[in-house]
């Protein structure tokens, strides 16, 4: 199983919220789209630290070259084109669980 995790810091000012909305939005609907995404987990920081992100993306994909069929794909290139109007900062993981106990992730 290989993981994407994508950590977001959206860009301060009155609009934040409503394009942390957008951008769920935009992600709920690409499994519609884009058929070797395995699983989606999208999360809202609630720490107040200064270092941390405000949303979080975990995808998840069997192999590596769907994670590579995911983001040439025109749907996840969409919301890249989106996010990068929105967003100050973003920090990117793609990893292979070693550690996993259940052969299925």
């Amino acid at each position: 199983m290989i993981k994407h995790i994508v950590m977001l810091r959206f860009k301060p000012g009155h609009d934040k919220q409503d394009n942390m909305n957008t951008f769920r939005d935009l992600i709920l609907e690409l499994p519609n789209h884009i058929p070797v995404i395995r699983k989606l987990e999208l999360g809202i920081n609630y720490s107040k630290s200064h270092n941390a992100s405000d949303q979080v993306l975990v995808t998840h994909f069997d192999t590596v070259e769907d994670l590579e069929l995911y983001r040439l794909h025109p749907q996840h290139l969409t919301v890249l084109g989106y996010l990068k109007k929105v967003v100050s900062e973003v920090r990117v993981v793609d990893f292979n669980d070693l550690l996993s106990s259940d052969p299925s992730d």
